[in-house]
């Protein structure tokens, strides 16, 4: 069996593999000089930065502000903002009778879903799929 010359840290390098579930893996590699196959068992953690370090990047935080043309705002600063109606109320305006017409009072539609309904039992009979 050919053993590896590459340093231990090289093995222990994270990657990013595309797996959709966390578990313990395996994988072989057939080596071109018909040795031994190379076997390697490696484990699969789904984590998130956000999980992995959950404290707030203020840094970060303050630069998308900027860029987006907003403001970094405290948590006791809510209620005020919600107080002075920063954003205010939308009022909506109706006037009249809302008219409903809905869509199987028209007759074109019943023609036109009965005509479907033929085409699609006429393609079924011709392909022999009844």
């Amino acid at each position: 069996s050919g053993a590896s010359t590459r340093p231990r840290e090289a093995w222990a390098t994270p990657v990013s593999v595309g797996m959709s579930t966390s578990g313990s893996r395996s994988s072989s590699a057939s080596l071109p000089d018909d040795s031994e196959p190379a076997k390697a068992t490696f484990i699969v953690e789904e984590t998130t930065l956000e999980l992995r370090d959950p404290l707030v990047d203020m840094p970060t935080l303050t630069g998308v502000a900027q860029a987006s043309r907003g403001r970094v705002l405290a948590p006791e600063q809510f209620r005020r903002i919600i107080e002075d109606q920063i954003v205010p109320p939308t009022t909506i305006v109706r006037s009249g009778e809302p008219i409903r017409v809905t869509l199987w009072d028209r007759a074109w539609v019943l023609w036109l879903f009965a005509l479907l309904l033929g085409v699609e039992w006429t393609l079924r009979r011709i392909n022999n799929m009844l």
